[in-house]
């Protein structure tokens, strides 16, 4: 009987702390949501009601809720559902998007030494080398399927944000 009692006790301290960790898991501070995924630049800062305001509209913009304002009902039901760590917006302090030429050349001349380990070529920088790699637009277009195979494809003839190694 007391090992009745035992397990039935084990498993309702389980059961509860199961509960308690579910319905906090459910429970969301909207400012701190807001933050955490890039919504709001700071949950502290002065004026904090309207850029709250300001927050949920983006919120609900960029999950194509009714724009409001407020923390409605389907607001906070967005905010509660499962979602990966990573912000939605992100703020662009002391970020680099572009790789200094001294790491362009490290990562080139790792990926040139893989390929010098299995064939026999020999790669060597130069300021006037007699081989320059360089992928023409025509080239990219005639293979539909070129990028579907790499995530780190770029197309020359697309326009981008930041300047590429031969575009200076």
């Amino acid at each position: 009987m007391a090992k009745l009692i035992f397990v039935i006790g084990v498993f309702s301290i389980l059961f509860c702390s199961f509960i308690i960790r579910l319905s906090s898991a459910n429970d969301v501070d909207p400012k701190t949501f807001l933050w955490k995924y890039g919504f709001m630049p700071n949950p502290r800062a002065r004026g904090s009601k309207a850029n709250m305001t300001d927050a949920v509209l983006q919120f609900q913009r960029f999950n194509n809720l009714e724009q409001t304002g407020t923390l409605n009902s389907e607001t906070l039901r967005k905010m509660r559902s499962p979602r990966c760590g990573n912000p939605d917006i992100v703020r662009r302090s002391g970020i680099r998007h572009q790789l200094l030429i001294r790491c362009q050349k490290s990562i080139l001349k790792e990926e040139l030494d893989k390929w010098a380990a299995v064939i026999p070529l020999e790669f060597l920088e130069s300021s006037s080398p007699d081989i320059i790699i360089k992928y023409p637009t025509w080239w990219i277009n005639q293979n539909r399927w070129n990028n579907a195979y790499n995530p780190y494809w770029i197309d020359q003839h697309r326009v981008y944000s930041a300047r590429l190694p031969w575009e200076r």
